[in-house]
């Protein structure tokens, strides 16, 4: 695990032998809140605290129903961790997992993919589509249709199965473009970025265009794992280092 001081150019690394904890190679997902971060991996849930330089390991001996943590999402004082079998809450103050979010409609599924909206969040799992207010705790069911990635941009989310890539909105799912072996996906503007394990691919909605990128076109590596994006950048992590590519200079502002 490497911290990167971006305004310094310094690299802290975080070696496995230093640091037991870190027993996986797959991170899936890592979320810093204030002073700590919070990583999901394939061999359980992770607690770093940056300062005391402390780490905390939680799995099927300490709570978690599952080692296989997919993704996480924070809402004041809980993580929703997205697990193979199940979302499950943890209580930051309590500092440990309190059980399963909803015993009758998420317990014992797969959960692809959570993403929150404000205080609404969005499930994609083995047993659908599913809209949670975490304020109420009110669950909508919104499709049996199975997908694995979802971004939300305002009001409007993108979703993707396996191949293609869906626009929701209104209760309607409107179909946009396909995509062999989609790995993540991010919806920004009108624009929806994708990438399987050798390239990634940039839609433009509006215009109904597509743009495709692989190592020859700047991408480091021929193996993506993942990337991360807003309105001007995007940066891919590969098996050949990271990089940052200023998107926006040649298609955000084309319309």
């Amino acid at each position: 695990l490497l911290r990167w001081d971006e305004q310094n150019n310094l690299w802290t690394e975080y070696y496995q032998n230093e640091y037991p904890g870190i027993l996986s190679k797959d991170i899936n997902r890592i979320i810093r809140k204030d002073n700590f971060l919070y990583i999901a991996t394939g061999y359980g849930f992770m607690i770093f605290d940056i300062i005391n330089n402390n780490w905390k390991l939680y799995d099927t001996r300490n709570g978690l129903p599952t080692n296989n943590v997919i993704d996480l999402s924070i809402y004041n004082n809980m993580i929703y961790l997205a697990t193979s079998k199940g979302l499950v809450e943890f209580s930051i103050k309590l500092n440990k997992p309190i059980g399963y979010y909803s015993k009758q409609i998420l317990k014992n599924c797969e959960i692809f993919d959570i993403e929150k909206s404000d205080n609404l969040l969005y499930v994609v799992s083995s047993h659908g589509f599913y809209l949670i207010d975490l304020k109420t705790n009110l669950f909508q069911f919104l499709s049996e249709k199975i997908f694995f990635k979802l971004s939300i941009h305002n009001e409007h989310i993108a979703l993707a199965t396996k191949n293609k890539v869906y626009k929701y909105n209104n209760n309607k799912f409107n179909f946009l473009f396909k995509n062999p072996n989609i790995k993540n996906l991010n919806y920004i503007s009108e624009y929806i970025w994708t990438h399987n394990k050798n390239s990634a691919t940039l839609y433009d909605i509006k215009n109904d265009r597509r743009y495709d990128y692989n190592y020859m076109d700047g991408i480091p590596g021929d193996i993506i794992y993942n990337f991360n994006c807003n309105e001007d950048w995007i940066c891919f992590n590969t098996n050949n280092g990271v990089t940052f590519y200023n998107w926006s200079k040649f298609h955000y502002y084309e319309n």
